[in-house]
């Protein structure tokens, strides 16, 4: 499943057994009947970093192309049984419809906006998801790690905050208990934030902004966040990985991008909008 649609960036309704029976795909604008089962050469993968996602991205481009949604476990089975163009059924679901509406009725920030506000789990997913494809968007296509300031701020805003996550998000039962499956289910969101707040930072690696580079240096000395979240919390347990954020983690970004450099960052993005 790690090579899967499900697995997938660009599909916001399915994490691990967590969301809807059908996955939506952002690129393709499609249902996925079957996203565990499938995958494409635009496959971004939600457990890795920035560079690794794309490296690995990279290579399925080259391996399967990137004209259809291809099935891994019955190569044989035909390509358009995978998905569904037909996304109105979707649009039922709250957090469906706010992503198929993305690009449609607004713009990506736009969708973001109305996904920052972690109500559950599902919408969490479906914001760390959206966020990242925009992040390496921004970081292809502009340059610029700035253009996720917004991100970073929404994202260490609530990063110590519980994981709301409730039977009723799990799209299939784990082999463990329900209560170990909700554990893990939350540690994995949890990291999943932590994976946005790294793309970002690889990103001002990356960028060439001369006005910015020393508050970039200041979040790429942070180092690794998931790699030392795994050093300082050995076992999948959410409360222990909040608990560690909360006291020692949430400082350091604090140092590293103060709120105040935060605003001064947007406030300049908007600038040449606002003359113009």
């Amino acid at each position: 499943m790690l090579n899967s649609c499900s697995n997938c960036c660009f599909n916001g309704l399915q994490y691990q057994e967590i969301g809807l029976a059908h996955g939506y795909c952002q690129r393709r604008r499609c249902v996925l009947n079957a996203a565990d089962e499938t995958t494409c050469g635009w496959l971004m993968r939600k457990d890795l970093s920035l560079s690794s996602a794309v490296a690995l991205q990279q290579r399925m481009m080259e391996a399967r192309g990137t004209d259809d949604v291809q099935w891994t476990t019955s190569p044989g089975q035909p390509a358009h049984e995978a998905i569904d163009t037909d996304v109105s059924r979707l649009e039922a679901d709250t957090v469906g419809r706010i992503l198929i509406e993305d690009g449609v009725f607004g713009s990506a920030i736009t969708t973001l906006a109305q996904l920052r506000r972690w109500t559950s789990a599902r919408t969490e997913i479906a914001f760390l998801s959206r966020a990242r494809t925009y992040t390496r968007n921004c970081a292809q296509s502009d340059q610029r790690w700035t253009s996720a300031i917004h991100l970073w701020h929404w994202t260490r805003d609530q990063l110590d905050a519980p994981v709301h996550l409730a039977v009723a998000d799990f799209r299939a039962a784990a082999p463990c208990g329900i209560r170990e499956q909700e554990e893990l289910g939350a540690w994995s969101i949890v990291m999943l934030r932590l994976t946005l707040l790294d793309d970002i930072a690889d990103a001002a690696r990356s960028a060439r902004e001369d006005d910015f580079a020393a508050e970039a240096a200041g979040i790429i000395r942070l180092g690794s966040l998931t790699d030392r979240a795994a050093e300082r919390v050995r076992e999948p347990s959410a409360a222990k990985l909040l608990r560690w954020i909360k006291r020692d983690l949430v400082r350091e970004l604090d140092a590293a991008l103060p709120e105040s450099t935060q605003r001064s960052i947007g406030a300049a993005l908007h600038r040449p909008s606002e003359a113009a």
